[in-house]
C-alpha cells in the first residue's frame, strides 16, 4: 500500500477538472439564487490552509477502506484523531505513510488497524507518529 504526498503546487492542479462543461438543466427561478451560498471545495476541504495536505492513493490496497487508486485524501495535521477515525501514520519513522483506522482494542488501549483488519499494537518501545487525520476523500467519477 502506498500513498504519495502531493506538493502544495500539485494540490489544486491535480485535484479537480475544469467545470466549464457543466450546465444547469431545467428552469431555475432567479429568485432562488439568493437562498444558497456557493459551494467551494477549497473552503469545504480546507485547501490552502497550511495544516491540510493532500495524499493520492497509489494502488488498490485500501479498497477495504473504500479508497481506490487515484483517489485524493485531504489530511488535517492539526485535527485530533480519536477512536474510529482514519489516521495517516508514519509507523517506522522511514518517511513512508500508511493509512490506518484508530480504534479500541480488546484490552481498552488504542490500536491501529490496517486495511487487512489486523491490529497493530504500539507501546513505549515501538512508537508511532500519527501524522494527521483523514477528513475528506475526493474521487473522480467517470471521464
Amino acid at each position: 500500500m502506498t500513498l504519495t504526498l502531493l506538493g502544495r503546487i500539485d494540490r489544486l492542479r491535480n485535484l479537480t477538472h475544469e467545470c466549464a462543461e457543466l450546465r444547469i438543466t431545467g428552469f431555475q427561478s432567479p429568485a432562488e439564487d439568493e437562498k444558497e451560498d456557493r459551494l467551494s471545495f477549497d473552503e469545504l476541504v480546507g485547501l490552502g490552509k497550511p495544516q491540510v495536505w493532500i495524499f493520492k492513493v497509489d494502488d488498490d490496497s485500501l479498497v477495504s477502506f473504500g479508497l481506490f487508486p487515484g483517489d485524493r485524501i485531504a489530511v488535517n495535521r492539526a485535527a485530533t484523531c480519536k477512536p474510529n477515525c482514519l489516521a495517516v501514520v508514519n509507523a517506522d519513522g522511514d518517511g513512508s505513510f500508511r493509512l490506518r483506522l484508530l480504534t479500541h482494542g480488546e484490552d481498552g488501549r488504542d490500536v491501529l488497524m490496517g486495511p487487512d483488519r489486523k491490529a497493530e499494537v504500539f507501546d513505549e518501545e515501538r512508537a508511532v507518529e500519527i501524522w494527521g487525520r483523514a477528513g475528506w476523500v475526493l474521487s473522480q467519477l467517470g471521464w
